[in-house]
């Protein structure tokens, strides 16, 4: 599994996102569930941990992998919060 996108994080947050590829197409000999292929995984930058993970595609056999960094927002429309 490949993936070196950039990361960026304020100072005042811990919550790095980080989004991996997809495994190779030949999905036959992977073993287990490929937990972290096609995910969006958050981790606390301080101290490493996992906090949370959503994998958008599981045992991936088309390459529908993130395509880009993972940009995590607060959307304000009309003064409600729509994403936190």
């Amino acid at each position: 599994m490949f993936g070196a996108k950039s990361r960026w994080i304020k100072p005042e947050e811990s919550t790095l996102p980080i989004g991996s590829p997809t495994y190779d197409f030949y999905g036959a000999d992977r073993l287990g569930s490929n937990l972290f292929g096609n995910c969006l995984v958050a981790v606390d930058a301080r101290t490493g941990k996992r906090l949370w993970h959503y994998q958008t595609v599981h045992h991936d056999l088309w390459d529908v992998d993130l395509a880009s960094a993972p940009q995590l927002l607060t959307v304000n429309h009309g003064g409600k919060i729509l994403m936190p």
